[in-house]
């Protein structure tokens, strides 16, 4: 099935992005957006949460995003969504799906499957998918794809950026996207309520075996206090990596009505991917995440620590 033939015959698109939204997946899914104006296709943006940023508002399409599932729809396109819960949100299970992601994790789902678990971005995906149907890559998609690139890779650092990447940043520089530009408008502007919250997670900081593991945490109460937003602190685990003796780092981050999320991330080549099959999870092999309902962040914990050393994964 040839997916720019199912776009074009479609009459009503949606897009739809991950819970607790990223750069990866609402820049992916702007740069989608625009491929179908272009294609002159009808679509809406759908991401669960309320409160999408206002950085993303250097996009056109920002008034696209929504929180509310259209009456109706007759093509669903999923971004960097590694099964459809992923989306926080029941859509409609009788419509036809494609699906871009990069998750090694990735089951799928959908009618049509554009899948790259080598990728470290979703973004990489999604150009690919462009430049393969050629679809014209304006300023606008270049800049999204280059920031969901940039976020996911962790500004060009993780393990996982194969050349692909440098080449990609290259094209995606010549075709308009600015650096400089994107780091002054978008990059740089954090609220100062994240930076309230910050030293509360760093503070909560603690070792285990023998400084290999180590665990931070993210309260509600916190988020609270500070009016701070939950993904405020996402990038604290790679900040603990940087400690030399870290190997694996436990996020811990409570969620609404009793659940817990646990964002793991490893030292490039540690493989942890095994706690994702035994905890019923998702993610890559040095990056996922779990969930827990009704549990407490100290028995959650004793748990996982007790996988990882029974694992022997460092």
């Amino acid at each position: 099935m040839n997916p720019i033939k199912l776009i074009k015959k479609s009459k009503y698109i949606i897009i739809a992005t991950h819970e607790n939204p990223d750069t990866d997946t609402m820049c992916c899914a702007i740069a989608m957006g625009l491929a179908l104006k272009q294609l002159e296709k009808k679509y809406k943006i759908y991401n669960s949460s309320k409160n999408i940023s206002h950085k993303y508002k250097i996009f056109e399409n920002y008034g696209k995003i929504t929180n509310i599932e259209p009456a109706f729809y007759d093509l669903a396109i999923y971004v960097d969504c590694a099964t459809t819960s992923r989306v926080g949100a029941k859509l409609s299970i009788d419509t036809t799906i494609i699906n871009i992601d990069h998750h090694q994790s990735n089951n799928n789902f959908g009618d049509i499957n554009i899948v790259d678990a080598s990728a470290v971005s979703c973004g990489l995906v999604v150009y690919g998918f462009l430049k393969t149907h050629g679809i014209t890559i304006d300023k606008d998609m270049a800049s999204a794809l280059y920031l969901s690139i940039y976020d996911d890779s962790k500004a060009f650092t993780k393990h996982s950026c194969g050349s692909d990447i440098y080449s990609t940043i290259d094209d995606l520089t010549k075709l308009g996207a600015t650096p400089n530009h994107l780091s002054l408008k978008f990059l740089q502007t954090d609220s100062l309520s994240k930076y309230r919250l910050l030293p509360k997670i760093y503070g909560s900081l603690k070792l285990h075996d023998q400084g290999r593991i180590a665990t931070i945490k993210l309260r509600q109460k916190w988020l609270t206090q500070t009016k701070a937003d939950i993904s405020s602190g996402d990038d604290v685990p790679y900040d603990i990596l940087n400690i030399k003796i870290v190997k694996i780092v436990l996020y811990f981050k409570q969620l609404q009505h009793g659940q817990t999320k646990v964002s793991i991330r490893a030292k490039g080549g540690i493989n942890i991917s095994k706690l994702a099959n035994f905890f019923d999870g998702g993610g890559h092999k040095s990056s996922l995440s779990l969930k827990f309902k009704d549990k407490s962040i100290k028995c959650i914990k004793n748990v996982i620590i007790d996988k990882i050393k029974e694992s022997n994964i460092v």
